[in-house]
């Protein structure tokens, strides 16, 4: 096993994942992750950032964590890159997420005015499928269906995006996707926090892979008692900001996301958008 020290607690970070970026101990961001590593290192990979940057051993080595013993920050870990594509099926690595984070809060439906004096400018959606409901700028979504390929066989990618006008609308893009597990697979396969955080993982690796961003964080967010992640990256080639949420109900992963210019970041808009999400039936 290949261990990252972390330079405020002293805490060894398990480095099998290239996805580590913060501290598993007091949440304190690594400047030495292998992300940071790779940027400076482009030509090298994970072998040579576990031989020049870490600690090799059979157990975590006993350090004492003297400068985090009385201050447990809750756990943060930020991960590099993915989408709804259920990549997740392959994943074998889950990775300790915080918490205790809070789910992102926005405008409820009832608040709407708080938005905008002309409400005629957003409506309820549903899909052609009536999954789920969501307020959206008023217009047309464009319906995109993918067929991924996985290990469990064919998944289809429904995906309902909404692309605003420039310079009229602080967001870019507005866009809600689901796709459905077979059954039986969330039962069978997710038996765990571990399993689970492993195929939410997938999810946000091919997202963030899929818009080629840098993830900044990532974090628990669930809706009601179902299980959530909530995601903020940065896509410098365009100077965009990309934020996500995902949410397992029943055998079926929703992914909600916003495109935004970095000037308009964050806005009232995109947190009206998360927070009037609902899901009508899931299978």
């Amino acid at each position: 096993m290949h261990y990252l020290v972390c330079d405020r607690c002293g805490h060894h970070n398990n480095a099998q994942s290239p996805t580590l970026t913060f501290c598993e101990h007091c949440g304190h961001k690594l400047p030495r992750c292998f992300g940071a590593w790779q940027a400076q290192h482009p030509e090298q990979g994970i072998e040579d950032f576990w031989r020049t940057e870490c600690i090799t051993a059979t157990e975590p080595p006993q350090t004492a964590t003297n400068r985090a013993k009385h201050q447990r920050w809750p756990t943060w870990i930020a991960i590099l890159v993915g989408a709804i594509t259920l990549s997740a099926v392959v994943v074998l690595l889950a990775l300790p997420i915080g918490q205790q984070a809070e789910r992102l809060t926005g405008f409820s439906p009832d608040e709407i005015h708080f938005l905008s004096s002309d409400t005629s400018r957003w409506m309820a959606f549903c899909g052609n499928e009536g999954y789920f409901r969501v307020y959206i700028p008023k217009g047309d979504p464009q319906r995109i269906v993918n067929t991924a390929s996985t290990e469990v066989g064919s998944i289809d990618v429904v995906m309902y995006q909404m692309e605003m006008p420039a310079q009229q609308h602080p967001n870019l893009v507005y866009m809600v996707a689901f796709s459905t597990y077979p059954p039986n697979f969330i039962t069978n396969h997710v038996s765990t926090y571990r399993d689970l955080d492993a195929l939410f993982e997938g999810a946000i690796l091919s997202t963030i892979q899929g818009a080629r961003a840098q993830l900044l964080s990532a974090y628990y967010s669930p809706l009601d008692d179902h299980p959530g992640r909530a995601i903020e990256a940065e896509i410098s080639s365009n100077g965009s900001m990309l934020s996500a949420r995902f949410y397992l109900i029943n055998n079926t992963m929703f992914c909600l996301q916003v495109l935004t210019p970095a000037e308009n970041y964050p806005n009232a808009a995109a947190n009206f958008f998360f927070s009037s999400f609902e899901v009508l039936q899931a299978e």
